[in-house]
Order: structure tokens, then sequence, then C-alpha cells
């Protein structure tokens, strides 16, 4: 199995979530519900962000046993 490469791509989810949550914080403080809004909003997309990213490696896993599996398959044809 691959581990995936965490590149800054990979992280902007963590980054949207914790901007978020500072904005909508703010907003709270302030009392100030467009900015709470806007944090509440860039939370859920950061969650999206991330939720994708756990796609694409779920995604990435069964491929990754097939090659496995056709370098195994090649090796013990060369045995023969």
């Amino acid at each position: 199995m691959r581990v995936p490469h965490i590149s800054a791509g990979n992280t902007v989810g963590f980054v949207d979530k914790i901007v978020g949550l500072v904005r909508e914080m703010g907003g709270e403080l302030l009392d100030r519900e467009p900015l709470k809004e806007a944090g509440r909003l860039q939370q859920e997309k950061g969650s999206a962000r991330l939720d994708a990213l756990q796609a694409e490696v779920k995604a990435e896993t069964p491929n990754a046993k097939v090659k496995t599996l056709g370098k195994a398959q090649a090796k013990a044809a060369e045995a023969n």
C-alpha cells in the first residue's frame, strides 16, 4: 500500500478548517453574523477537501494492489 504524499495542496483542507474556525470565533466575539457564517462555510469547504482527499486515497489502494499482484505474477512466471 502506498502512503499518500502530503503536499501543500493536501494541507489546504486543514488550513481552511483552522482559518474558518478562527473566523467563526471572531464573528462570535464581535457579534457579527456574516463573519460567523463565512467561518462555518470555510470549515465546511475544508471538510469537503479532506473528504475528497480521503476518497482519492481509498481509490488508489486497489490500484496499488493490482500492480503488486501483477508484479508477483510476472515473477512467478519467470521462475517457471
